[in-house]
């Protein structure tokens, strides 16, 4: 997988993702630190690279759509520091397969991976909008509300 690092994550997961057979790049090797974040966007685009972020600008779907970038992975951790933020996207990357978020906005937080897929070709079914990693639409749904009922909420009628 082609994938850039933004600025906001250590530039030293570059040689650890590396050892992935990943083809990793930082927002610093091409000289795009403190570049506007449509910049930043743009370039992956135009080189075909994943983004992986700690921006939550990149999670606004209006900006940036499924299906228009080759993929932005943004992780909002609860715990804050670049040691732990760095342990945790290495983690990330080595236990998934990023293939299959290609075009997608992903969310990871501690607890779950929430990812908005790109529609659909015109005339072809397939999954879209968003649930979990690797959870077809319903079964997302339906473990959302197990997980409702567990917590003891009530979802709003409306």
């Amino acid at each position: 997988m082609k994938i850039k690092l933004d600025e906001n994550l250590s530039r030293h997961l570059k040689s650890r993702l590396n050892g992935l057979s990943h083809e990793i790049s930082t927002t610093d090797d091409e000289g795009l630190l403190s570049k506007p974040d449509t910049l930043v966007a743009s370039v992956c685009k135009s080189e075909g690279k994943m983004l992986l972020t700690l921006d939550r600008e990149f999670g606004d779907l209006r900006k940036y759509p499924p299906g228009t970038h080759p993929g932005i992975i943004l992780f909002r951790l609860s715990r804050n520091g670049l040691l732990t933020a760095s342990q945790f996207v290495e983690r990330f990357v080595r236990e998934t397969d990023l293939k299959n978020f290609v075009g997608c906005n992903v969310v990871v937080d501690d607890n779950k991976v929430r990812v908005r897929r790109p529609p659909p070709p015109a005339g072809e079914e397939g999954p879209s909008g968003i649930h979990e990693a690797n959870e077809s639409p319903a079964v997302y749904g339906a473990r959302r509300k197990a997980m409702g009922k567990a917590l003891g909420k009530k979802r709003k009628k409306k």
